[in-house]
């Protein structure tokens, strides 16, 4: 994936996933219409399926650009289980490196679940968030 294009797909990703819900004029909370988003959820599946390696710069850019906790929960079972579970060990290794170096990416790692993934795999996924 181009630069341009990650960006792109991190900000349409936050959006989508950030404050559902608004208190309108007559303070009556509605819910924000997110359909202008719809593509960015399309080509996340795209990319899970098509190009798994690649949801790994949009977890890294996602991550970086916001701390709203919504958006990190999606990002932690979604982008980033899906890239665990196709990517399997490679994965795990660049996991592993930057969760030792990041805290942010390694309370991240504590909205994913096993889903597919091997016991191996989780095992090592278990030990980066710091579960025994």
């Amino acid at each position: 994936m181009e630069d341009d294009e990650i960006t792109v797909l991190a900000t349409a990703f936050i959006e989508r996933h950030s404050q559902t819900h608004a208190w309108d004029k007559d303070m009556v909370l509605r819910k924000v219409d997110k359909s202008g988003t719809d593509w960015a959820n399309y080509k996340i599946c795209e990319i899970a399926h098509e190009r798994p390696a690649d949801l790994w710069l949009l977890v890294l850019e996602v991550l970086r650009r916001t701390e709203n906790s919504e958006v990190l929960a999606v990002l932690a079972a979604g982008p980033l289980e899906d890239y665990l579970v196709r990517c399997a060990e490679h994965a795990t290794a660049a996991v592993e490196t930057q969760a030792a170096n990041d805290e942010r990416f390694k309370r991240l790692l504590g909205g994913v679940w096993k889903n597919r993934m091997s016991d191996e795999v989780w095992e090592r996924v278990c030990r980066c968030r710091g579960e025994p």
